[in-house]
């Protein structure tokens, strides 16, 4: 297919992966992730006969949130042992640099047989839910994404409920993107076999993404650590 002449839009993508080749995003991620990884541990997986999940750094991704042209760097971590409950942390690339543009923890409790995190998208735009704690009524759900204006922070929030009926009152209608699960108990049917599921798709997504990123996986580094 040719095409004769480009949009602005399209002009300012091409010049956002331009510049983001010139400054080497690869190996700006790439140190953010060794730190991160140095800090927090690498991808293992806790819990005992009847519960499992994922511990350290379990999920690593790059993802252009607003189709600019520029994968943002994201990052799933638990930041204590046998905590279950994942922290978000956000990057892009500006001037040169690494930016954190994100930083929360998803949730605090749950009441759930099987947990995982998603992103929502709407109108091409990828958001990051955090919920209020469950002992709150009603449960809150926040979406951070880019505004309008270029910057990350938070741009809706709905009801729980609402949020997942799509019944939201100005008529959006926000669509899931990915899910990547991180906790599973022996509530759910066939669990050993979720499990198991649930531990390849980590193992296997973490050492894509390291290769991605040009770093070696370590070795032994994604064995299972569950008692």
């Amino acid at each position: 297919i040719i095409y004769f002449g480009e949009s602005g839009q399209d002009a300012s993508a091409e010049d956002s992966a331009e510049d983001q080749d010139t400054v080497n995003t690869t190996a700006l991620y790439a140190d953010v992730v060794e730190n991160f990884i140095g800090r927090y541990g690498n991808l293992s997986f806790g819990g005992s006969d009847n519960e499992f999940y994922a511990q350290g750094v379990f999920k690593i991704d790059l993802i252009d949130f607003n189709q600019d042209g520029t994968d943002e760097l994201m990052i799933l971590y638990t930041a204590e042992e046998n905590d279950i409950y994942p922290h978000v942390e956000i990057f892009t690339v500006e001037d040169g640099g690494f930016v954190k543009i994100f930083s929360r923890k998803t949730r605090d409790e749950f009441h759930e047989a099987a947990m995982s995190f998603c992103l929502y998208q709407n109108g091409g735009n990828l958001y990051v839910p955090v919920y209020d704690s469950l002992d709150q009524n009603p449960v809150y759900v926040h979406l951070y994404g880019f505004d309008e204006n270029g910057e990350f922070g938070e741009v809706y929030q709905y009801e729980n409920n609402a949020f997942y009926m799509n019944q939201l009152p100005d008529g959006m209608e926000f669509t899931e993107y990915n899910s990547v699960q991180f906790y599973v108990c022996d509530r759910v049917t066939d669990y050993g076999a979720q499990k198991n599921l649930m531990k390849e798709s980590l193992q296997t997504d973490m050492e894509d993404i390291l290769k991605r990123l040009e770093l070696a996986v370590p070795e032994n580094s994604l064995e299972d650590t569950v008692s």
